[in-house]
Order: C-alpha cells, then sequence, then structure tokens
C-alpha cells in the first residue's frame, strides 16, 4: 500500500503497480482500499506491506489494520524500521535498522468488533514501540 501521490510520478507509479501496490488516498480512505487489500490476502494469498501509522515517520497507528486483519482473518507480523532520515543521514550511508516482532495472531473465535479492532489496534501500537525502543538501543 502506498499513499496515491506515488501513483503519479510515472517511474514510481510502474515499480509500485508491478509490485502489486495500492494506492491509498491518506486524506480520504475508501472502503474499496480495504477491499483491495483484503482480497490481496485471501483471494491472491499472498502478503501485504503497510505503514499503520500511514507513514514511515509517525507513531500514531491509523484505523484500518485490524480491519484488514479481521476481513483477512491473517495475522499481523509488526516489523519496525529506522531508515536514514534526512540529506546527511543518506550522505553517510547510515544504514537503516529493522527489527520483526511477534505476530499478532487473528483469533478465529473472535468477532472482530469495535471494541476488538480498538484492541489489536492498541496492540499493535504497543508492539511498534517495544520494536522501536529495542531498534534505539542497537548500534
Amino acid at each position: 500500500m502506498a499513499k496515491k501521490e506515488l501513483f503519479e510520478i510515472p517511474f514510481i507509479k510502474w515499480v509500485i503497480t508491478n509490485a502489486m501496490g495500492i494506492p491509498v488516498d491518506r486524506e480520504k480512505p475508501s472502503p474499496k482500499t480495504i477491499r483491495q487489500a483484503s482480497n490481496r490476502l485471501t483471494k491472491d494469498n499472498i502478503n501485504l506491506g503497510i505503514f499503520p501509522t500511514g507513514t514511515r515517520h509517525s507513531t500514531k497507528v491509523q484505523p484500518g489494520t485490524a480491519f484488514i486483519q479481521g476481513v483477512s482473518k491473517k495475522d499481523i507480523i509488526p516489523i519496525a524500521i529506522q531508515p536514514p532520515i534526512g540529506f546527511k543521514e543518506y550522505i553517510t550511508r547510515k544504514k537503516a535498522k529493522m527489527l520483526i516482532g511477534e505476530p499478532i495472531k487473528f483469533d478465529p473465535d473472535v468477532k472482530y468488533d469495535r471494541e476488538k479492532l480498538a484492541e489489536v489496534d492498541q496492540l499493535i501500537k504497543q508492539r511498534f514501540n517495544e520494536l522501536n525502543e529495542e531498534l534505539k538501543n542497537l548500534p
């Protein structure tokens, strides 16, 4: 999933489209986007990469990730990434750091109502915060 603005740049659009990317309007997310994401996970049986915060540089989890889990019946695997930020870090070739957390399992015995979705969103936030703290302590 990638912000729709990236699909306006011809080469990037070509790359994202060929990687089966889905455009997302971050200002007005639509149910169609959620359906496309869910279909990729279920019908196409492929993995889906998203930033549940809506961007690489935020920590506020946006609603939607837990909903996609409820619809697709798939686990969520949190991955924290701390990429180089800014010109200086790119020029000095600062390495990106990444950690993979324990999966947030889909529970088929639970109804994914608003309460459950909020619980999963909170768990996503907690796991990402834990992973980000671990990343800060890595060299």
